[in-house]
């Protein structure tokens, strides 16, 4: 399916899907694209960065495709780098 043009509004009454963490990747895709036909999830591989000082992970990306611009018909689907590529942070529309 290309990617549409988006208008600005948001599609739907959802804006994040934080049940989708720990989720496969498609299976989160498939989700989110069912559920608001006007948004595209786009899955991007993120690399977990150890922040000891905080006794935290950082998640990043390991790919700078990421564009900074708000489309209210678009979702970062970010997911790590396992055998299942599960769904990393909680996805959200822009």
């Amino acid at each position: 399916m290309p990617y549409q043009p988006c208008d600005g509004r948001v599609p739907g009454s959802m804006v994040t899907w934080p049940h989708l963490v720990g989720k496969p990747a498609a299976e989160a895709k498939t989700i989110i694209e069912r559920e608001h036909l006007e948004v595209t999830a786009f899955i991007i591989p993120v690399a977990v960065q150890p922040n000891a000082s905080a006794g935290l992970s950082a998640t990043i990306p390991r790919y700078q495709i990421r564009i900074d611009v708000f489309r209210a018909n678009r979702v970062w689907l970010y997911v790590n780098d396992d055998r299942r590529k599960t769904v990393a942070v909680v996805p959200r529309i822009g």
